[in-house]
């Protein structure tokens, strides 16, 4: 019986001493939510992605401005022939640029549609960090929430060896039955599972924070307990109050309407095909000379000139197999899109933040009775371990009021951290992070 005890417990220290130092063994990293917010700003993918989108916008508006430039081109031309014994020799030089006077104001309005879509990128990029941080924060309140249960687990744990000791003592007196003693083994392998199954999700939790953070492999990123203050439930603003601020912040918002008003400059330019275009061209050349040399030997020189034109075009659209006519429904078409996504991501939005308002409230009450429930149930344990060492109350009393206990300590810190995600969510939601 000692030895089949000994080996129990030993091989339960064993693996508490190696798993959870598992992660201890590479480089870990203590790090608080303020550090993990400002590091994913600076390194998170999307929001990068965000960054180069941007600027490829500020290239094409900065193209959309040098349209409206003149294209000038210059060019060269030279060549030796021969013909009948003959050979001649000849080069020319010129200068050729034009410039559209009027395309219907297309330049003009994809000028402004390009200016819309760097704005567009900015938010985009706002966008980016709205996410990473409501990311970043639902990772980090889960590795806490696995840390802290895990912070109650070994505590059951540690007091179910002392048990699982004491029943064997007691068991080779004949002071405790062995079903009551097989009880006390079942609830301490049942414990250390629980607490080995605790260590791989917090351990998941961790390895879903480094690839949020964009942290190397070997770097495990291991959240730091908040601190008294950043665990206090502020006032909560009313509900109108709290939907006034999210629709003025939220870029999704702007940026559909940035979308609704992108779809009806392409209307614009669509329908910009329809009309005539002018366009104004100059050219100059200078005409090198011409060498020709004949059988008899002799030679004829032709002098360069200096030659120029000036043209003025007009370009009638009268027939285009009604493809300029299906650009426009395509664009009207668009533009019903967009607004048609515009309202609905506004209802929805409204739909999230309201419901986060909600489970905020919710939370709190949850978090309050919990953790009344909790103080309850550990001095009722303390209790009953007493009693149970004096022999007072029966094994199986025991192992229910720890199994009480266990539940109650669930239930708190999960409220406890919903209480806190909630409130940060809101806080993003309403720009306040």
């Amino acid at each position: 019986m000692k030895k089949a005890l000994t080996r129990l417990l030993t091989a339960g220290m064993l693996f508490r001493s190696l798993f959870f130092p598992r992660l201890q063994a590479q480089d870990t990293l203590r790090i608080n939510l303020d550090s993990c917010l400002q590091h994913a700003l600076e390194h998170h993918f999307s929001i990068q992605s965000a960054q180069l989108q941007r600027e490829a916008a500020a290239a094409s508006l900065q193209a959309a401005k040098r349209s409206f430039a003149p294209a000038i081109s210059a060019q060269w031309g030279g060549a030796l022939s021969f013909s009948n014994g003959e050979s001649a020799t000849y080069s020319n030089y010129g200068i050729e640029g034009n410039c559209t006077l009027f395309d219907g104001f297309n330049k003009l309005n994809q000028l402004q549609k390009n200016r819309i879509e760097l704005q567009e990128s900015e938010l985009l990029i706002e966008r980016g960090r709205v996410g990473a941080v409501a990311e970043i924060v639902t990772a980090y309140m889960a590795a806490l929430t696995g840390e802290e249960r895990l912070v109650f687990l070994r505590r059951l744990l540690n007091a179910a060896e002392e048990q699982l000791e004491e029943g064997a003592a007691h068991l080779q007196a004949g002071r405790l039955l062995e079903s009551d003693y097989r009880l006390l083994e079942a609830e301490y392998k049942k414990t250390l599972c629980e607490v080995q199954n605790s260590e791989i999700d917090l351990e998941e939790h961790c390895a879903t924070l480094r690839r949020l953070l964009a942290l190397p492999e070997h770097c495990v990123p291991l959240p730091r307990p908040l601190t008294d203050e950043e665990c206090t439930v502020f006032e909560i603003s009313p509900l109108d109050t709290v939907l006034k601020q999210a629709f003025s912040f939220l870029p999704d918002l702007k940026i559909n309407e940035l979308e609704v008003k992108m779809a009806e400059y392409d209307i614009k330019i669509a329908k910009g095909g329809f009309a005539p275009s002018i366009t104004i061209g100059s050219y100059a050349a200078y005409f090198g000379g011409q060498l020709s040399r004949t059988d008899a030997g002799g030679l004829l020189v032709t002098n360069g000139n200096v030659s120029s034109t000036v043209s003025l075009s007009l370009i009638v659209p009268l027939y285009s197999q009604g493809q300029l006519q299906n650009r426009v429904a395509q664009g009207k078409i668009t533009l019903q899109q967009a607004k048609l996504q515009r309202e609905e991501q506004r209802r929805n939005l409204q739909q999230q933040v309201e419901s986060c308002h909600r489970s905020l409230l919710q939370s709190i009450n949850l978090y309050n009775a919990s953790r009344a429930m909790l103080q309850a149930t550990e001095a009722h344990l303390t209790t009953c371990q007493a009693q149970f060492k004096e022999g007072v109350i029966s094994t199986t009393e025991l192992l229910q009021q720890q199994e009480r206990f266990l539940k109650a300590a669930n239930d708190y810190v999960q409220n406890k951290y919903a209480c806190l995600l909630a409130r940060k969510l809101l806080e993003i939601y309403t720009g306040d992070f």
